[in-house]
């Protein structure tokens, strides 16, 4: 009971981690985007906004998505956007009512850029360490939480004061 406990215990705890992992960059670049979370108000299937294949779009399908922004400087406002369907059938297709993430760019002609990242999962994710937290001072008790307490203190050096010092 004690190896299948463990082998659980384990499992979360790297779903856990992968989960939650963000890329560090050695370098920021000149313009960063900003993201933005959004809801689809409306969703259009198979828009060909130019048939000639010879053209930017190649004559590819397209969804054209109106979205409501939910957060950040640009709150309220509604946007379109144009992106091309996903010959991928693996690759995430959207419909209305759906909460995603939009990122937003400028192109070389300082016009405003936004095009749709992923789905929005902070709720997903919050649930999951909700229950990793749970599970593991269920099954720890006292030691499961004390390694929750020993672990937020790790986390805390390494990004206030390792982190920090290696990036200078």
């Amino acid at each position: 009971m004690y190896k299948f406990l463990s082998f659980v215990f384990s499992v979360l705890l790297i779903t856990y981690y992968l989960l939650l992992a963000t890329p560090i960059h050695a370098q920021a670049p000149i313009q960063t985007p900003q993201q933005y979370t959004a809801i689809i108000t409306e969703a259009k299937e198979s828009v060909n906004p130019n048939p000639d294949p010879t053209s930017m779009w190649g004559g590819q399908p397209h969804h054209q998505y109106k979205l409501s922004i939910t957060s950040g400087d640009r709150s309220g406002q509604n946007i379109e956007i144009l992106q091309t369907i996903p010959q991928n059938p693996s690759l995430p297709s959207y419909k209305a009512g759906d909460r995603v993430i939009v990122t937003s760019t400028r192109d070389i002609n300082n016009q405003d850029l936004f095009y749709i990242s992923d789905f929005e999962r902070s709720n997903p994710i919050f649930w999951l360490s909700l229950f990793f937290i749970t599970l593991t001072i269920v099954v720890g008790r006292r030691r499961g939480l004390f390694s929750l307490i020993g672990m937020a203190i790790s986390f805390l050096i390494l990004f206030y004061f390792t982190i920090p010092q290696i990036m200078n």
